[in-house]
């Protein structure tokens, strides 16, 4: 009766959350080859963090008298906002070293945009993102009650990793991919619900200033 509750919770939450995991991971694929196209520009600065804003500054107000903004993104690369001495318009990554345009920001397509926009809230907004968020939960219940019926399937943790008892085609290549993606799929699942918690602010989100 036990195994038969957790195959059918297993069952049936595998079903719920089948829809949606599927169209994450696709939108997932195409949203990382976006991000591998952008760091394939070589706009970063070597030594970047051996570099003091009271040395760069100087060199930069010669060549741009008004500067409205200047950041390093996560990536490492320098983007300044402003006019040059000539008054034109800069909105460009460059050279803090030197103040040397190296290229100008890419605006996200209208295909990615959508493709993000799905991938993160199904175009529902906070509601699409909370559906998002519980999919990652019901793929974290996924795993842990697949790991109980392995374990008893097994007949004991310490049999877990032991010979699987082909009993069909099916549930053997079944129970043995599970239990080699079972810790790449745990660490998604919970990462997930993670940022989902923290995104609703169920969980602080810890923060560093220095």
């Amino acid at each position: 009766m036990t195994i038969s509750i957790w195959r059918y919770s297993h069952l049936a939450l595998a079903v719920s959350s089948f829809l949606f995991v599927a169209l994450a991971s696709v939108t997932g694929i195409i949203l990382s080859v976006e991000s591998v196209q952008e760091n394939s520009y070589s706009y970063q600065i070597e030594d970047l963090d051996e570099i003091q804003l009271s040395e760069v500054l100087p060199v930069l107000i010669e060549k741009y008298p008004e500067i409205t903004e200047l950041k390093v993104d996560e990536r490492g690369y320098v983007s300044l906002k402003g006019f040059d001495i000539e008054g034109e318009k800069i909105d460009a990554f460059i050279d803090p070293k030197s103040g040397a345009i190296l290229g100008q920001p890419q605006e996200q397509s209208d295909f990615y945009k959508w493709v993000t926009a799905l991938h993160r809230s199904l175009f529902l907004k906070e509601i699409g993102r909370f559906f998002i968020g519980l999919t990652a939960f019901l793929l974290l219940l996924i795993t842990i009650s697949g790991i109980i019926l392995v374990v008893k399937r097994q007949h004991g943790w310490k049999r877990f990793f032991n010979k699987i008892s082909r009993d069909s085609f099916f549930q053997y290549y079944h129970v043995v991919l599970g239990r080699l993606s079972l810790i790449p799929i745990f660490i998604l699942a919970l990462t997930g619900t993670w940022l989902s918690l923290v995104r609703f602010g169920v969980i602080a989100e810890e923060k560093n200033y220095t």
